[in-house]
């Protein structure tokens, strides 16, 4: 990956050139490493591992595209455990405000405490209160195998030309002195 700085008063915006097979692939490996940690019989640490992740997002595009894909595990287990059921208790606390906000609401703040490399304290709050939810209730989260869609035997379809309508074609041909074509332009259009 090579980057590109550019710098806009104080701050300097990186830029990465992006792969998006390879970017895809990334987010997949940041995903299977939460589903790992959340499934191992040691119980990883999920903490240290998306701070280590959080940490090396703006080093590349494939760290960033590896952080995202970790992110997003944890907001789907936090909608799962929601949707099966799960509810926060209000204690009043940063954490249970964050994670009692609706997934979309969840997902927007992450975002944009993940993009602002000065948010630390946006973005702690909020991997800090998912990786808590996540690592306290990770018996509860069953992960399904990843199924391929499935696709329908492609049926041939039928086409037959009933009519056509008359054509008129116009060719002009231009040449130079010595006789060469230089440039043919060809129009064609329906009859009226």
């Amino acid at each position: 990956m090579t980057s590109n700085g550019r710098v806009h008063g104080r701050c300097k915006l990186v830029t990465f050139k992006r792969d998006p097979i390879m970017s895809q692939h990334h987010h997949h490996i940041g995903y299977a490493r939460v589903r790992e940690c959340m499934q191992g019989a040691q119980g990883d640490d999920l903490r240290k591992t998306i701070e280590s992740l959080a940490n090396a997002r703006f080093s590349s595009q494939s760290n960033a595209d590896t952080f995202a894909g970790a992110c997003r595990a944890l907001l789907d287990v936090a909608t799962s455990l929601e949707l099966g059921g799960l509810h926060v208790i209000d204690d009043g606390g940063a954490y249970a405000a964050y994670l009692q906000q609706s997934p979309a609401a969840r997902e927007v703040a992450l975002g944009l405490a993940v993009a602002n490399k000065n948010e630390t304290a946006g973005l702690e709050l909020a991997l800090s209160a998912l990786c808590g939810l996540a690592q306290g209730h990770r018996a509860l989260v069953a992960w399904e195998a990843a199924k391929a869609p499935e696709q329908s035997p492609a049926t041939p379809i039928e086409v037959r030309v009933v009519a056509m309508p008359d054509r008129r074609s116009e060719t002009t041909v231009e040449r130079d002195a010595r006789d060469n074509i230089e440039k043919t332009i060809r129009i064609e259009c329906d009859v009226e």
